[in-house]
């Protein structure tokens, strides 16, 4: 083998071993096919699911984690059951298998990311994820990198210290306004400016405030 040929093959090589460590860390439109074909689209889109409904561990630990199977069938046990994936659904349900789902986000072991404190702190899930309830198929839409991270912590417009939470908003939505708003209420009916059966409030006074996310290395890299 002469040397031409042995430093084409060295090069070319090199440039698939780029392209897949590329792919690893880069997996923007990442779409891998799953055992069932769920729709975001249909399910977050059309029926207006709220995505807690599904992912409960999204406000209450750092992982959002994947909905277990009795959730599903809380529906589909009597919902969509003649239909082909729900026949599968319900195969995984009655053998005790768990869906094989395949992870499509996915951060770097030395990151230190917590979905409660984010969805909490009113950051939609779309922020990240993308319009999921457009979704038919789940994609990865970021490169959820560092510079996604600090952008965000770093933007005096997103959360500002002085913003007080709004009634008017949904908690469904702003699931932190469940907190602050049942604080606030508390205070004013302490305080007389709430009746408690008319449910409406006359003044804000007693709104905890929040602030920005910190933006030292240590907040993500523990």
């Amino acid at each position: 083998m002469n040397k031409t040929r042995l430093l084409l093959i060295l090069v070319a090589c090199a440039v698939a071993l780029i392209i897949h460590i590329l792919q690893l860390d880069y997996n923007v439109g990442y779409a891998p096919e799953q055992p069932i074909a769920f729709s975001h689209k249909l399910h977050a889109g059309k029926l207006g699911m709220e995505c807690l409904y599904c992912h409960t561990n999204a406000e209450k630990g750092p992982h959002a984690t994947v909905p277990p199977l009795s959730t599903c069938m809380g529906c589909h046990s009597v919902v969509a059951t003649n239909q082909p994936e729900i026949k599968k659904l319900t195969e995984y349900w009655e053998n005790g298998i768990a869906v094989p789902w395949v992870r499509i986000h996915r951060l770097p072991d030395h990151v230190y990311f917590t979905h409660q404190m984010h969805v909490n702190a009113g950051i939609a899930c779309q922020t990240c994820h993308g319009e999921v309830q457009e979704m038919a198929i789940i994609k990865q839409v970021r490169l959820l990198e560092m510079g996604d991270c600090v952008t965000c912590h770093r933007q005096d417009t997103y959360i500002k210290a002085d913003i007080e939470a709004n009634p008017d908003l949904p908690e469904s939505r702003y699931h932190y306004l469940r907190y602050l708003n049942a604080i606030t209420k508390e205070n004013l009916l302490s305080t007389g400016k709430l009746d408690r059966y008319e449910g409406k409030y006359h003044d804000m006074t007693g709104m905890k405030k929040f602030q920005n996310a910190p933006t030292t290395c240590d907040v993500c890299h523990q």
